[in-house]
């Protein structure tokens, strides 16, 4: 009997080193996939540094998650705005190099999610720290995008844990509503294999305990949707003019645009920066066919992204304030 119970217990002890084995090889494997991805990125990434830059950010909830983000994990203050009408600016007089987030600047440093390239021998600003540059995805392999956020792209980046709760999850797969792709069989594939090479598959299991219908009833009452604008006296505020209302009730939490329920969920405090910005430049935004990006174009663009396959949207250098 004590020779069975050996064998028995030899036998577990084997199972447990197994899979402890097999566990370490694929955080292994899984390290090295996003060193070799993060390595691809501009050097500034692990560069940044309080004393070097200030952030700036754009109109949407990703922008301003991020910029919350840089403020609390990187040490950034924010000192510009940009709705792609305009460029507003804390202290003009600012030395510090800016880095935008959640904005596909055509040139210098930002953090974004976007498709620039036309195609593969296309110009792309090398100061863009975006997985879709970085995987080389263009507009001729839109289907291959990275469709979620440039906020999942930090957490990854910066190796910040997921938020703990399940509010503070499906804020982060609702942010630029993120969630899509993983419902859409054409892009299922490629979303669930950029969730791996962030090392962010358990966020799968929170997508299947959720329609898509779902997925967006949160985003909206959450009003994930809204945009920031600067007012005439020249503090930013959030626009919840598109507000939704919905009767399904979900447990602990509270409707409405609070800001205060994004800092407990992301565990990091989310605000709207409370200093006046000035406008110091202004802009053209127009959505172009395709075919209608040219190099002339490009050249006088502030930034620009495609926004499916066969539109783009720029915002063009104007003359005067």
């Amino acid at each position: 009997m004590e020779k069975k119970e050996s064998i028995i217990c030899l036998g577990w002890a084997c199972h447990l080193i197994h899979k402890q084995v097999t566990e370490i090889y694929f955080a292994l494997v899984q390290y090295a996939m996003q060193k070799e991805i993060r390595e691809l990125y501009p050097k500034f990434i692990n560069e940044i540094d309080e004393k070097k830059f200030v952030s700036g950010f754009t109109a949407d909830m990703d922008g301003l998650l991020c910029a919350s983000f840089a403020k609390h994990h990187l040490g950034l203050e924010v000192n510009s705005f940009y709705d792609f009408k305009g460029l507003y600016v804390v202290d003009n007089s600012e030395e510090r190099e800016t880095v935008f987030f959640d904005c596909a600047l055509k040139e210098g440093k930002c953090f974004d999610n976007h498709i620039t390239k036309f195609g593969v021998d296309s110009l792309l600003n090398p100061e863009s720290a975006n997985i879709n540059s970085v995987m080389d995805v263009h507009r001729g392999r839109y289907r291959d995008k990275f469709a979620m956020s440039t906020l999942i792209q930090l957490y990854a980046l910066y190796n910040v844990p997921l938020p703990k709760t399940l509010q503070g999850k499906l804020t982060v797969l609702c942010c630029d509503v993120g969630f899509k792709g993983f419902y859409d069989n054409r892009f299922r594939d490629q979303f669930l294999s950029y969730l791996q090479y962030f090392d962010m598959v358990e966020l799968v299991e929170v997508l299947e305990q959720f329609t898509q219908d779902q997925m967006y009833e949160f985003m909206l009452r959450a009003q994930m949707n809204m945009s920031i604008q600067v007012q005439n006296n020249k503090h930013l505020y959030i626009d919840m003019a598109s507000k939704n209302s919905y009767g399904a009730k979900w447990h602990n939490f509270e409707t409405g645009m609070d800001l205060d329920f994004f800092s407990k969920h992301l565990e990091y405090p989310v605000e709207l920066p409370a200093s006046k910005f000035e406008l110091v430049e202004k802009f053209r935004t127009v959505t172009l066919q395709a075919s209608q990006l040219s190099n002339e174009i490009i050249e006088n663009a502030h930034s620009y992204a495609f926004i499916n396959s066969q539109k783009v949207m720029v915002s063009l250098k104007t003359r005067g304030r």
